[in-house]
């Protein structure tokens, strides 16, 4: 269980760090607040949608007699 914690604590910082340089370049960069915004979404969704192709490669391979065709997608997502 203390695993699970370090992982999700790890993750929470990358995210932070992450998002602190992203935030900082465009202000920087003095985009409009239509674009600053649409980078804002993206980059709140793109671990979502990452999340969610992962999952539905997963249940794809578990249910697929073609497992060395799905392997390699998997362990590039890995």
């Amino acid at each position: 269980m203390a695993g699970v914690w370090l992982n999700t604590g790890a993750t929470a910082l990358h995210k932070f760090v992450i998002a602190f340089s992203v935030g900082v370049e465009l202000i920087s960069n003095k985009l409009t607040l239509c674009t600053y915004s649409i980078s804002i979404i993206v980059f709140s969704l793109a671990p979502a949608l990452g999340a969610l192709i992962g999952i539905l490669l997963t249940e794809v391979s578990d249910n697929c007699n073609f497992q060395q065709k799905i392997d390699l997608p998997l362990q590039i997502l890995q």
